[in-house]
């Protein structure tokens, strides 16, 4: 009505929206149906998009577009669906970490799904040739820590990566100054010794049982509370089910690295 003022503080006070529960369940029901699409000006908008957000996600190509001369979003079905079935789509390349904090689950299939491994070099106290190590670091275009995306699917050391940062871990003052102005030969397999690339190993493997014995349970503890029954609640079973996903991953990295 017009000339009509609101006391907006007062009516919001009065709503049911002030109990936190309803205020994070309004929050998370918008943040994980969001879409990112050009907006008038070009630039990316978040916008919410009816029926396309109630389609589940599953693995498969990326099948969803923004059509520019028509200014709609087109989703394409990866598959053949039969009458009756459930339609997916691909959600896009994320871990189960990110699913669970974006979109609410742990999809176990998940074959984009990757772990964090976080390193770090030695302080100077420990290790003279830091400083040097970390300028070459930085050419590489990593930093001290640094964090590693891990897949199942693949040997450790095919990121290049992690293999040249614990090649420059274990090497001493003298052999880091050979490699100044020419890191990228860190990279590079069959580049080093036996000797070196054993040692990367070895700390990859020490490092990864570190992380798996850190947990409080085992991965068969983890199967067995999920199939007990237990009054777990819905968050709890869905932190369980991630950490199995991470247990797994680490298992797989440490069957590489023996199979290697």
């Amino acid at each position: 009505m017009a000339g009509k003022t609101h006391d907006f503080e007062s009516l919001y006070r009065k709503t049911a929206l002030t109990e936190a529960r309803q205020i994070w369940w309004a929050v998370s029901t918008v943040m994980t149906r969001q879409n990112s699409v050009p907006g008038e000006d070009g630039r990316p908008s978040l916008a919410l998009i009816p029926f396309y957000d109630m389609a589940n996600h599953a693995n498969g190509p990326f099948s969803s577009g923004w059509n520019a001369e028509k200014r709609w979003c087109e989703c394409l079905c990866p598959r053949d669906v039969k009458a009756g079935e459930q339609v997916f789509i691909f959600y896009g390349v994320r871990s189960n970490g990110e699913f669970l904090v974006h979109n609410g689950f742990v999809y176990p299939e998940n074959e984009e799904d990757v772990v964090a491994l976080r390193l770090g070099l030695g302080r100077s106290g420990s290790d003279p040739g830091v400083e040097r190590k970390l300028r070459i670091l930085s050419r590489l275009g990593m930093a001290s820590p640094h964090t590693f995306s891990l897949s199942p699917r693949r040997h450790p050391f095919e990121s290049g990566d992690l293999l040249a940062f614990l090649r420059l871990f274990h090497l001493t003052p003298v052999e880091v100054s050979k490699f100044e102005g020419n890191e990228e030969k860190l990279r590079e397999p069959g580049m080093f010794s036996q000797e070196l690339d054993s040692k990367c190993k070895e700390f990859l493997q020490n490092r990864i049982s570190l992380l798996l014995r850190a947990y409080p349970r085992s991965l068969q503890e983890d199967e067995g509370l999920l199939s007990s029954g237990d009054s777990l609640s819905h968050r709890g079973r869905l932190a369980v089910s991630l950490t199995m996903t991470e247990k797994k991953i680490f298992n797989c990295l440490l069957q590489h690295l023996n199979d290697s």
